[in-house]
C-alpha cells in the first residue's frame, strides 16, 4: 500500500461552493472517495476560511513562470469546473469566469498553498457558451478557454 512521502504528493483543493451561510458552529462537510477498487485517499489539514466577496474584472497581464502546470478539466463542462495549478509560493489567488464580452460573471479566491492546487468551481448557473478562466497571483494572470454545455 502506498503512504504519502514528499510534498510533491499533495494537492491543496479549494471549494468555492462553501459559502458564509455554512459557517456555523459544527459546521460538518461530508467527503465522498471513488475509485475503480484501489488506492486510498489522505486527507490532512482541512481548513475553513472566509474569501472576501470580489466584483473586480481581470485584465490579461504579462505572463511568466510563477504559476505552472494550469489547465481545466473536464472542458467542456456541464456542472463542475476543476481549475488546477502549480505554485511555487503560497497566496491569495483568484479565479475568475469571463463572458465572451469580458465582463467577470464569477469570482473566488483562495489561499493557495504553495505546491499543486485545485479549485472546484459549480458551472450550473451558467449558460451555454465560451467563457474565459482567468487565474490571477501575485501580478500574473493566466488564460484558458472553457466551454459550458
Amino acid at each position: 500500500s502506498w503512504i504519502p512521502s514528499t510534498l510533491d504528493d499533495w494537492t491543496t483543493v479549494h471549494m468555492t461552493n462553501i459559502t458564509s451561510t455554512y459557517y456555523v458552529e459544527n459546521f460538518l462537510y461530508k467527503f465522498e472517495f471513488e475509485s475503480d477498487g484501489g488506492n486510498n485517499i489522505w486527507l490532512d489539514n482541512i481548513n475553513i476560511y472566509k474569501g472576501p466577496p470580489s466584483e473586480e474584472l481581470v485584465g490579461i497581464e504579462t505572463l511568466n513562470d510563477d504559476i505552472n502546470g494550469y489547465n481545466l478539466y473536464p472542458n467542456p463542462a456541464s456542472d463542475q469546473l476543476n481549475v488546477r495549478f502549480d505554485v511555487a509560493n503560497g497566496g491569495t489567488a483568484t479565479v475568475s469566469i469571463v463572458d465572451i464580452t469580458g465582463k467577470a460573471v464569477g469570482t473566488h479566491r483562495i489561499q493557495a498553498a504553495a505546491g499543486s492546487n485545485i479549485a472546484v468551481i459549480d458551472t450550473e448557473k451558467y449558460a451555454s457558451g465560451v467563457y474565459f478562466v482567468n487565474l490571477t497571483m501575485g501580478g500574473v494572470t493566466r488564460i484558458e478557454q472553457l466551454v459550458i454545455e
